[in-house]
């Protein structure tokens, strides 16, 4: 195969990886899961059975994020233990975080996460697209490497 042949199906492969990651983009799916808005707790248990699939929706080109929350705190003699899993705006990360820090600060553990795959917020990161990509990509360039030495 000619080395001109071998840079147009490199760069076709590319080409399918960026529209891939931009379809995603567009209909980004979270899980979701959200307890009272009264301040009761909402354990992770109960977020983890009562979890839909939804599809995020952007307002003025907002960029979206698939958010989790997880806090514990000592109220008194009670754990107050709070879960939500939801499609949030990219730029509600920083605040997610902030909330994390007075709960730490207080005493409390807190964890909290944004990221941009389907359903990343209830999976192991190694399940994600992100792997699949760079697996993809890694195949690419072992085969153009191979062409180019001729095996």
């Amino acid at each position: 195969m000619k080395p001109r042949a071998t840079w147009n199906k490199l760069i076709q492969l590319i080409l399918v990886a960026v529209l891939y990651a931009v379809e995603k983009a567009n209909s980004l799916k979270c899980y979701s899961c959200k307890g009272p808005d009264d301040g009761r707790p909402y354990p992770q248990s109960i977020c983890e059975n009562e979890e839909t699939e939804v599809t995020c929706t952007s307002k003025n080109n907002t960029v979206m994020a698939c958010g989790k929350y997880h806090h514990e705190i000592m109220s008194g003699v009670l754990l107050h233990e709070v879960e939500a899993r939801d499609c949030i705006p990219e730029k509600d990360c920083y605040w997610i975080g902030m909330s994390c820090r007075a709960i730490i600060l207080a005493g409390g553990e807190c964890e909290h996460s944004c990221c941009y795959e389907d359903l990343c917020n209830n999976v192991s990161p190694l399940t994600s697209d992100k792997l699949l990509i760079a697996g993809a990509y890694v195949c690419a360039i072992v085969y153009v490497y191979q062409l180019t030495k001729g095996y």
